[in-house]
């Protein structure tokens, strides 16, 4: 690894992109393109495949015939996204960290927007997008209204680390991120779970007191549809499970700050757990560990309305 640290005009950044992968020998190629078309070129392109058992590894080789910029890495056991991203942060060059995933394809300039927003504003460390998203027919669609409001994104890091933690606010979506290499050198992926992985670096990035800015245009179109997953979806966290991971790295890393959240948190992450219930008992019982953990709740007392008006209400009626 090369330890950069000089002043670089706007075309010598060199940019890492890491793109973990797996079984997706049909979808990387796309991907890997899309940056090789970017329209700024000072990159290289570190691809960790995660122990595919498909015709990944032969894409691969031929991806990298294509390109002498294109590394690799193979685990031979199926390690999940965030610890083959490490693997490839650990192994890149680059002034500047670029994180794509494997379905996704950046839009050609998405380099080149994001590396003038870093050269041009050196007290931002990591800059992030809006998106498009597609279907598997290559028709848009919406996953996550609270990716436009990343024009409203907060100043302070800590009050933006309260949005993620407490609130759970998808702003920030993996794929678009590009960061300063200081920051990835510093905050690394958790090596479980390996889903909301995205989510729980960006939030230690937050609490560490990184500066981070969204760009409204959309710089990466992600490939997802209503009924499809992302990268390894059969190994899934809950939020409450996030929240726990957060708040053990708080507590670890930061212990004298963010105390008053953790109760906050924990509540809400619950209650954003009804939400995926698959029965109604299980339903209840996060509202019932919520409501123990934080009785104060503006959104504990919003239920507690809502089922006084739903159930009590309505057997009043029919007495």
């Amino acid at each position: 690894m090369i330890n950069i640290n000089r002043n670089l005009t706007m075309d010598q950044y060199l940019v890492s992109v890491i793109i973990a992968t797996h079984n997706r020998d049909s979808l990387l190629p796309v991907a890997v393109n899309s940056i090789l078309n970017q329209t700024y070129q000072n990159f290289e392109i570190l691809i960790i495949d995660d122990a595919s058992e498909d015709y990944t590894p032969i894409i691969i080789s031929y991806l990298k015939k294509k390109d002498t910029r294109i590394k690799s890495f193979r685990s031979e056991t199926n390690i999940g996204p965030g610890k083959a991203r490490n693997i490839g942060i650990a192994n890149a060059n680059g002034d500047l960290i670029a994180i794509l995933d494997d379905d996704d394809i950046a839009i050609p300039n998405r380099l080149a927007v994001q590396v003038k927003f870093l050269d041009t504003d050196p007290n931002i460390d990591v800059v992030f997008s809006a998106t498009k998203f597609q279907d598997n027919d290559n028709n848009k669609c919406k996953i996550y209204p609270s990716i436009d409001t990343i024009l409203s994104l907060p100043e302070s890091s800590d009050e933006l680390f309260k949005q993620l933690y407490v609130d759970w606010k998808w702003i920030v979506l993996n794929t678009t991120i590009m960061a300063r290499r200081k920051v990835l050198d510093q905050i690394k992926y958790v090596k479980k779970p390996w889903r909301g992985e995205d989510h729980i670096l960006v939030s230690m990035i937050a609490a560490s007191g990184f500066k981070m800015k969204g760009i409204p245009q959309p710089l990466v179109t992600v490939n997802r549809s209503m009924k499809r997953e992302g990268l390894m979806v059969n190994k899934c966290v809950n939020n409450f499970k996030a929240a726990l991971i957060i708040k053990r790295w708080i507590k670890k890393n930061k212990p004298d700050k963010f105390q008053d959240l953790h109760k906050k948190a924990m509540s809400n992450s619950l209650l954003n757990e009804q939400h995926y219930a698959n029965n109604y008992f299980k339903a209840i019982l996060y509202f019932l560990f919520a409501f123990l953990i934080w009785p104060q709740s503006p959104k504990v007392q919003k239920k507690i309305r809502h089922y006084y008006e739903k159930y009590i209400k309505g057997f009043a009626r029919i007495n």
